[in-house]
């Protein structure tokens, strides 16, 4: 959701699970609340990832624009 507001409206498609890779990436806010998939042992990434890939796509997708 936060990728979409803050490309304002552009059509975005995202693709997951994709090339070998089948994790989830937690947001720190995920983390958080705990559940499916925030747990360390379903996903072993550094808390922030999440954004950290977010905030990586939207400096791609600006430099491409």
């Amino acid at each position: 959701l936060r990728l979409r507001q803050q490309m304002n409206g552009m059509p975005l498609v995202f693709s997951g699970y994709c090339n070998g890779h089948d994790m989830y990436f937690p947001t720190r806010e995920a983390l958080q609340e705990g559940g499916y998939g925030a747990e360390p042992l379903t996903s072993w990434v550094e808390a922030g990832a999440g954004e950290q890939m977010i905030d990586a796509t939207i400096a791609s997708l600006q430099r491409m624009m």
